[in-house]
């Protein structure tokens, strides 16, 4: 989708706050490229499983159409041996659970770690919620990062 010319004002906010976020994290002038962008029509009491997007350094989503009932994403704890010892919460803190919930609101465009688990809760309200997502990986990456570190300057 990030192809289509009705996108372009999107895509060109979208390649903005990535090199945004790339100047935030000191990465050098380095190109980066949509490798993917979809629409997704979550309709009432679906849900989207926890996942993450391999092969992409950054990914993405664009609010649409939100609502109470199907305005937040969940973004999990990567690190599996968290779960080996669980003791009991009185009250969820920062601290202390395994996810962050995030709420989000039409207009919104979230970007972050392609690495980074996450999903999406069943929509509780009566309309669909849609979102279009993107991935983002740095332009021509296997000729310009993939050589060696230790090779000719």
């Amino acid at each position: 989708m990030h192809k289509l010319g009705s996108l372009r004002a999107l895509i060109a906010c979208i390649d903005t706050e990535v090199y945004s976020v790339l100047d935030f994290l000191k990465i050098g002038p380095s190109g980066s490229e949509i490798t993917g962008c979809w629409a997704n029509a979550l309709e009432p009491g679906a849900a989207h499983a926890m996942h993450s997007h391999p092969n992409n350094f950054l990914s993405g989503v664009y609010y649409v159409q939100i609502q109470p009932g199907a305005d937040t994403i969940n973004f999990h704890d990567p690190r599996p041996q968290t779960g080996i010892i669980r003791p009991p919460v009185v009250e969820l803190t920062a601290y202390n659970t395994d996810q962050v919930v995030v709420s989000v609101a039409e207009g919104m465009l979230l970007l972050f770690p392609a690495w980074l688990p996450h999903s999406v809760s069943a929509n509780r309200s009566d309309r669909q919620r849609i979102s279009i997502s993107f991935n983002v990986m740095f332009a021509e990456y296997e000729k310009r990062m993939s050589p060696p570190l230790w090779g000719d300057p």
